[in-house]
């Protein structure tokens, strides 16, 4: 059934987009999820909506070849992605 709304997909794609950045680059889903009661992870999906680098986003997400999975510089979920990541065994967490 077609969507009225004519953004419908292209809100849907940039929001899994946000789903694939948090897992390819290890960041705490459930950190990042329960951060200032939401207001974090809604300010990342508002930032992706708006995101003008789509296809560099899409393109980074799916080289096999990057063997550190650091948010690249142009997104700009880059810190708050890097501020979320999993930390190697005795670092503390930010």
């Amino acid at each position: 059934m077609p969507h009225e709304w004519p953004m419908y997909d292209q809100v849907e794609r940039r929001a899994r987009r946000l789903k694939d950045m948090i897992h390819r680059t290890g960041a705490n889903s459930s950190r990042l999820v329960r951060h200032r009661g939401g207001a974090t992870i809604a300010e990342a999906s508002r930032n992706c909506l708006v995101c003008p680098h789509p296809t560099a986003c899409l393109e980074w997400l799916d080289d096999p070849s990057l063997a550190d999975p650091a948010p690249p510089p142009f997104c700009a979920n880059c810190a708050l992605l890097s501020e979320f990541r999993d930390h190697a065994e005795g670092e503390a967490p930010p």
